[in-house]
């Protein structure tokens, strides 16, 4: 049973993230409070995000991500405050031309 000082969120890997990491789908316990950031860096330090994933978090990163069905850029990009049950989707944006 989770505590309350924990939340769960559902982390889904959409494409090329999804081969990268080996699973499309894991579900991460984080400390009540914990912000978008702080689940990059968790996911950085387990998965090899790094060519992705700007160091500060950045909107340079090419990593993006979507909470609860919004674009994390309109819900306070990295500093967004996950909630328990949050459901995040991240892909990688791809240019070209």
């Amino acid at each position: 049973m989770r505590g309350e000082d924990r939340v769960s969120v559902n982390v889904k890997f959409l494409s090329l993230l999804g081969r990268l990491c080996g699973e499309r789908e894991v579900v991460l316990e984080l400390e009540r409070g914990a912000t978008l950031g702080m689940l990059l860096a968790v996911l950085a330090e387990r998965y090899p995000l790094g060519d992705y994933l700007h160091a500060d978090s950045s909107s340079r990163s090419l990593l993006q991500a979507v909470i609860n069905g919004k674009p994390s850029h309109n819900t306070g990009g990295p500093e967004t405050v996950l909630e328990d049950g949050d459901q995040i989707v991240l892909y990688l944006t791809v240019g070209g031309g």
